[in-house]
Parts: structure tokens; C-alpha cells; sequence
């Protein structure tokens, strides 16, 4: 089993959220609109370490400082794709883009650790695969009072 470690962010890397169906119920680890938004987390942040890495750390810190300037808080590579000012780096984020959506993701032995009915939520635990690496995450999900699911990841 190889390891691999997408970055060295703070807890939690990515929050999302998906439309679900309305329940009373918590959501189910393994349940596809949860899986989805777990694997659009962990694409984003393949993205941003793809992009780290093409642009070996200097230009992205001048990326996210010029970004901030601009009001931009989250930095995504959405943000420099649409950033006009710098067109090598607008490449390189397509490219670190297409690295993420071409990348093989897998959850497996996936583990419900807790439910809380009382506020629709679910603390989960999985080995996420991503092309031949693997790594122990885990995530919580929960409906939010208009019937979306929120998703956090944790340990990319």
C-alpha cells in the first residue's frame, strides 16, 4: 500500500454541498450524493496540489497573495483561470484541472463511527484510492435545512 499526502492544509481541507433528497433520516456514508461530493473535495484538492507542483510553491503563493488583494478569500483554481493578468498561470491551472478529473477515485471499507438522527448528520471513515495511492480519510455529512447535503473532509 503506497501513501501520498495532497497537502499540508488545515482541517478541514474542503467543505461542499450537493442537492439530496428531502429525509428525515442522517445521510449514509456510502450513499452517492455523499460519495459525490466527497470525490469533487478531494478532486479540487488534487487540482490545487497538481497546480502547487507545476508552479513550484513561489508562484503560488504570488498567485494567492495578488488573489487576496482582489478580494478572493478562497483560493481556487477557478480563481486563476478567470484571472486575466497571468496566462501561463491560467494554463497551468487547466492542466492541474485536467490532471484532477482524470484521476481514478475509489472509496472502500467505507465505515459509519457515528449517526445523530437528532441532527441528520453522519461521522464517517474510509480508504479513499486515488489512481494506485491510497489513504485512510474521514468525513462528515449532514442535511442542511433545505435538504442539501453538506460534506467535510478530513486527513487529505
Amino acid at each position: 500500500m503506497s501513501m501520498f499526502r495532497i497537502g499540508s492544509l488545515s482541517v478541514p481541507l474542503v467543505t461542499a454541498v450537493v442537492l439530496a433528497s428531502c429525509t428525515p433520516q442522517a445521510p449514509a456514508c456510502s450513499g452517492s450524493d455523499v460519495e459525490a461530493v466527497v470525490f469533487d473535495v478531494v478532486r479540487d484538492q488534487l487540482g490545487l496540489a497538481r497546480y502547487q507542483h507545476i508552479r513550484h510553491g513561489a508562484d503560488v503563493a504570488e498567485d494567492v497573495l495578488y488573489l487576496g488583494q482582489q478580494g478572493v478569500t478562497d483560493f481556487t483554481l477557478d480563481h486563476v483561470i478567470a484571472n486575466p493578468r497571468d496566462e501561463t498561470a491560467r494554463a497551468d491551472a487547466m492542466a492541474a484541472m485536467q490532471f484532477a478529473s482524470a484521476s481514478m477515485l475509489e472509496l472502500s471499507g467505507i465505515r459509519t463511527n457515528e449517526t445523530n438522527e437528532a441532527s441528520r448528520a453522519t461521522a464517517c471513515a474510509a480508504t479513499l484510492s486515488v489512481n494506485d495511492d491510497t489513504l485512510e480519510i474521514t468525513y462528515n455529512a449532514q442535511y442542511s435545512e433545505d435538504g442539501m447535503v453538506y460534506v467535510e473532509v478530513f486527513g487529505l
